[in-house]
Parts: C-alpha cells; sequence; structure tokens
C-alpha cells in the first residue's frame, strides 16, 4: 500500500480483492485450450468469508468490494448446500443407517 501512495505501482487492496476471487471462481477461463479445473464450492466458501471477515472498519476498502464478496459468499453458500448429499442436508448421518 505505501508503494502505491509512493507513485511506485502496484495494485489496490480492492483490485487485489477482487483479482483473488475471479480467480477462485474461474470467470470462464481456459488454459492451454483446458478449462481450469476449479475448487468445490466449499472452499470457496471459506476463501470469501475469510476475505471478508479480515476486512475491518478500518480497513481501506470500498464499499462495493465489501458487497462483492458478501454476495460471492452467498452464492458459494447456496452452490455448496446444492451439492450437500440429501441425506447429510436432512441431517441423516449416513454412516448410523444402513
Amino acid at each position: 500500500m505505501t508503494d502505491l501512495k509512493e507513485g511506485k505501482g502496484g495494485i489496490t487492496l480492492d483490485e487485489w480483492i477482487v483479482a483473488v476471487g475471479r480467480g477462485a471462481i474461474g470467470n470462464g477461463i481456459t488454459l492451454f485450450l483446458m478449462v481450469v479445473d476449479l475448487a468445490p464450492a466449499w472452499k470457496h466458501l471459506l476463501m470469501f468469508s475469510g476475505l471478508r471477515s479480515a476486512i475491518s472498519e478500518e480497513t481501506d476498502v470500498l464499499k462495493k468490494t465489501k458487497q462483492a464478496l458478501e454476495h460471492a459468499y452467498v452464492r458459494a453458500f447456496f452452490v455448496t448446500i446444492d451439492d450437500m448429499p440429501r441425506d447429510i442436508a436432512e441431517g441423516i448421518n449416513p454412516l448410523f443407517h444402513g
């Protein structure tokens, strides 16, 4: 952050957060004509919640960046729930039921 203030280049915290988020969701990126294999949604859920929880009131981050992280968290949450096997989602432990 000091380098930016001194005009030495770099990226802002907002730009870094957006880049991490876009990298996590892939944004339709292909690599050598192959689709990038993305992490499961629950890992995105952990990443987005970790990034958002690291931003305090004193952190110099735009409101739209905070909202984007919160939106990404909610989307990852619903995808994670949707991916969950039905018996686990209903509270049935498959280890104890035949």
